[in-house]
């Protein structure tokens, strides 16, 4: 509103040299005239363009979530045509609106004509206002079905969805924020099958920091339907520090459905021949995800192998922290480099995280507030966002918000974790932070059933509720605990290995800690030193309020 007062007085200026002091003063009436009329009640002009960007964002990752797959369902149709429609309603209320601010400013010469243009700009902005304030409305109606679409397409696409479905509730699922482009860009050069663009070097990296989304930039590249079409086999293999040679051939030969990966008495080298010779009939796609820091020969030369043994057009994405790593292999055509976040894109999807209905929002105005203030924070880290919204969720009070914005844990740098993962551990029940710290002492990688988890902790005794009245059998209580340790983001489904669960290795390092400090001990209310810091923050924060 300030830039544009400051139009408004340049403007003053430019009529009054030119068509002397009667004029401006018209002219000043006018202006002071339309900036009352477009602002009464409050409504700032930024504010309202930046609401208007966070529902287009909200759009967008359902426009995007429905490329590349083919939609059949009525009621799919209807809303995607409906949010093509808003967004371009949307982004073209935001052009206009940009553009008649950036053509109020300063008028650049003296020429009476070109001075009025100016005016005539300025006086139109009320009209772009009423326009934009519509557009907000209509979007905040629209937004409210997005969770619903996402969620409808996914089951559409697993051929579980009736082509005529009512309007049944659906439950939330967490959407991808701010990786369209990179997504686009790899899809692009996955399907080149000019081979003077790749040649001899089939392999694109994705690189970037722990839970930047590499994994996740991977797998919406994975499951695109472009990709499935191009590609008649795609295979995804998580690579572990350790490099073993036989678990890399077995995890290839179960994709081929032959029935020899499970054989433990072939020889490796009888396995790899078998490999080699089916893989001769696909043209197909290798997802290598966490490839360690460290080269290894080995590997990149069995890769290469694989690849000269399927069809003409074979490539190879991996993903892995380090550049230095992903330039070592001499066959990479083109590396993906990960960065931050923007801002806009990280506190929506701290926004989606904390409060998943649009409507919550509008009725904790406080919390918005202080969650922009929480995501500046974060350093732009997806995973950091989720998590962190995922644990306020639950907590939905002012001074639980205040105490994580204020909290101590931001300066800390005794290790590498980011403070917004260990904010959210805190703000864990008792129960689910001794669940979770025993994963501290479980090998980083480990892919598990819920049964192979929740028997462990039985073992461990950590089935105990801190509530006396609560008499549910162990086995119930660490179920509980399992499926509330999934919503919040703690565990993940395994996404290629259906029935089977994993944790991100940024969250392993966090239960390593946990586990270390508190010694997972069976003692209720047992902390330890891991939480030494919130716990006096917290006290120190209620003796000021008394």
């Amino acid at each position: 509103m300030a830039e544009l007062f400051r139009s408004a007085a340049n403007l003053v200026r430019a009529v009054a040299e030119l068509f002397g002091s009667a004029v401006a003063g018209e002219i000043t009436g006018r202006i002071l005239s339309s900036l009352i009329t477009n602002y009464r009640g409050g409504r700032n002009l930024e504010e309202s363009l930046e609401k208007l960007e966070e529902l287009l964002l909200e759009i967008y990752s359902a426009v995007d979530a429905s490329v590349g797959k083919p939609i059949t369902n009525r009621w799919l149709l209807q809303r995607l045509s409906k949010f093509q429609d808003a967004m371009r309603e949307g982004e073209g209320v935001q052009r206009s609106l940009r553009r008649r601010i950036d053509n109020s400013g300063s008028p650049s010469s003296d020429n009476r004509i070109h001075i009025l243009h100016h005016a005539r700009n300025f006086f139109w902005v009320s009209e772009d206002v009423l326009r934009l304030r519509n557009t907000i409305e209509s979007l905040e109606k629209i937004v409210v079905d997005v969770n619903k679409f996402i969620r409808l397409l996914e089951l559409e696409r697993e051929g579980r969805l009736y082509r005529s479905i009512s309007n049944t509730t659906v439950s939330k699922c967490s959407k991808v924020v701010g990786l369209h482009k990179e997504r686009e860009a790899i899809i692009k050069m996955l399907l080149q099958e000019d081979d003077s663009v790749f040649g001899n070097n089939p392999i694109l990296a994705i690189v970037g920091m722990g839970g930047i989304g590499k994994t996740t930039l991977a797998d919406l590249v994975y499951n695109d339907e472009r990709t499935k079409r191009h590609f008649s086999l795609a295979m995804w293999v998580r690579v572990p520090k350790q490099f073993d040679m036989a678990m890399l051939a077995k995890s290839i030969s179960g994709y081929l459905h032959c029935n020899y990966h499970n054989d433990d008495s072939l020889t490796l080298a009888r396995l790899q021949e078998i490999i080699k010779d089916k893989l001769s009939s696909h043209r197909f796609l290798l997802v290598l995800d966490d490839v360690p820091e460290e080269s290894n020969k080995l590997l990149q030369a069995t890769v290469k192998d694989c690849v000269r043994s399927g069809k003409e057009g074979s490539k190879v994405l991996i993903t892995t922290k380090s550049e230095k790593a992903a330039r070592s292999w001499d066959t990479v055509r083109s590396i993906v480099t990960m960065s931050p976040l923007a801002f806009t894109n990280c506190s929506l999807s701290f926004k989606l995280s904390a409060f998943p209905e649009y409507s919550r929002r509008l009725q904790h105005p406080e919390l918005v507030t202080i969650g922009k203030r929480i995501v500046e924070k974060l350093g732009g880290l997806p995973i950091s966002a989720r998590l962190l919204g995922r644990a306020l969720r639950d907590n939905l009070h002012k001074e639980c918000w205040n105490d994580v914005l204020h909290s101590e844990l931001w300066e800390s740098t005794n290790n590498n974790l980011p403070p917004s993962l260990k904010l959210s551990y805190h703000l864990l029940p008792d129960r689910l932070q001794r669940c979770f710290a025993f994963l501290g002492k479980l090998p980083k990688g480990w892919e598990f059933t819920r049964e192979s988890l929740t028997s462990l902790w039985v073992a461990e005794g950590l089935a105990f509720s801190n509530n006396k009245r609560n008499k549910k059998p162990a086995e119930d209580l660490v179920s509980e605990c399992f499926d509330e340790l999934l919503s919040k983001y703690f565990i993940q489904r395994h996404k290629h290995k259906p029935g089977f669960f994993m944790v991100h290795d940024l969250l392993h390092d966090l239960a390593v800690q946990a586990y270390h400090s508190s010694s997972c001990s069976t003692r209720p209310g047992s902390s330890g030193h891991f939480n030494a810091l919130w716990c006096a923050q917290k006290k120190n924060r209620k003796r000021k309020n008394n």
